[in-house]
């Protein structure tokens, strides 16, 4: 009887240690950035279709598609260069199709450590993502590009340092987007697209 108690007191215990433990992430410093400003008004503003794919080691995975259709549809609204954005929509509009593929990352340190120790030793993780985008308009070649990024993250321990802008995981991943999406829109001017 008293082992059962034990049992149910360390579980009871480690589960309140565990929701300390915090995960923090960044992401990769070196990717060329491109800032909303970087991009130039254009008089036309066509509409745009935009239907996005999320994958993980080249297999979709719906359950996170939409939410990262819905950060693509908002970096191409706060870019201004469209007169209106669909999500999904294949018409006669301009389209852009946007693949992003989280292939397998790689880990230091073990998940199972850092709960024992409750996160002091930790354990950090890195997401590489290739992005490929694909611009469509009428009577004109398709554009396609293709950009590699990472996000790290760490769960537990004393984090990436102190020069390291760190933030959440969802706002680490959203900002690997807006990174993308920008990048492809600023290639796009230079390409004379948009």
């Amino acid at each position: 009887m008293g082992f059962k108690w034990l049992h149910v007191a360390v579980v009871l215990i480690l589960g309140i240690v565990s929701g300390c433990v915090n995960q923090v992430a960044f992401v990769e410093p070196s990717f060329q950035k491109v800032d909303y400003s970087d991009l130039q008004p254009t008089n036309t503003r066509p509409s745009v279709n935009v239907i996005v794919e999320f994958q993980r080691c080249g297999k979709p995975l719906p359950a996170v598609t939409g939410g990262t259709r819905q950060a693509v549809i908002q970096v191409l609204h706060k870019s201004n260069l469209f007169a209106s954005v669909s999500g999904g929509v294949v018409g006669p509009k301009a389209r852009i199709e946007i693949t992003i593929n989280n292939t397998k990352g790689e880990s230091q340190g073990s998940g199972y450590v850092t709960g024992l120790t409750a996160g002091v030793v930790g354990t950090k993780t890195y997401d590489p993502y290739i992005f490929t985008a694909s611009y469509y308009t009428e009577g004109k070649d398709v554009i396609k590009k293709e950009y590699n990024h990472k996000l790290y993250a760490m769960l537990g321990g004393s984090g990436f340092g102190k020069d390291i802008n760190t933030m959440s995981v969802s706002k680490a991943f959203n900002q690997v987007v807006e990174d993308f999406v920008l990048r492809f829109l600023r290639d796009l001017q230079i390409d004379g697209a948009i």
